[in-house]
């Protein structure tokens, strides 16, 4: 008697007679985990830098808030000198210790944030501070100005992290005087003037 041949192989048959994997399937396989592996790592990734821009944001607005107290805890105008605008001479040699009103702080920009008497703020070499004073309502006949906004930014190596907006008038500083303000009108933004 003869045997057929039936035209059904058994391929990579195992004594045991279980199925063995090609080396083929073995390498589609390892593709298929590969692309799967960089996936979780870009998304560990991203999930960390958006972590790390919250912590940066966060420590840019403490600055920010920081600097802006410092500010209106200052004179209004010049005492002596109300008509005078910006850094007097004498102000415009040392630290900050030195302006005495608002609008010493205009265009004043930090690199590397210090306190106001010169000493450096810690871990926040990588931040820098500016402010610039705009006087938004004009002189009347009984006040040299009317009201100064104070705009205070804060950049982390180079991009916007936070900025801080405050309106002061001269009544701001006399709290019992008719129609004076108890409170400064703080509004914070973030990049891009876009209220949080």
């Amino acid at each position: 008697m003869m045997m057929q041949r039936t035209g059904l192989r058994r391929r990579h048959d195992r004594p045991g007679g279980g199925r063995a994997y090609s080396l083929v399937e073995v390498i589609v396989a390892m593709m298929v985990l590969s692309v799967l592996f960089v996936a979780v790592m870009n998304t560990v990734g991203a999930a960390r830098g958006a972590r790390l821009q919250n912590v940066d944001r966060a420590r840019g607005e403490l600055l920010a808030a920081d600097l802006m107290s410092e500010i209106l805890q200052t004179d209004f105008a010049e005492p002596g000198s109300p008509t005078s605008f910006g850094v007097d001479f004498s102000e415009s040699v040392g630290d900050r210790s030195l302006f005495d009103d608002v609008d010493d702080y205009h265009n004043w920009t930090s690199a590397a944030p210090q306190m106001r008497d010169g000493t450096p703020i810690p871990d926040a070499a990588d931040f820098e501070r500016s402010v610039a004073v705009a006087i938004v309502l004009p002189a009347s006949t009984t006040e040299p100005a009317g009201m100064k906004q104070i705009d205070v930014t804060v950049l982390h190596r180079g991009k916007q992290v936070a900025a801080l907006s405050a309106l002061r008038t001269q009544a701001w500083q006399q709290p019992g005087a008719a129609g004076g303000v108890d409170d400064a009108d703080l509004d914070v933004a973030g990049p891009g003037g876009v209220s949080p």
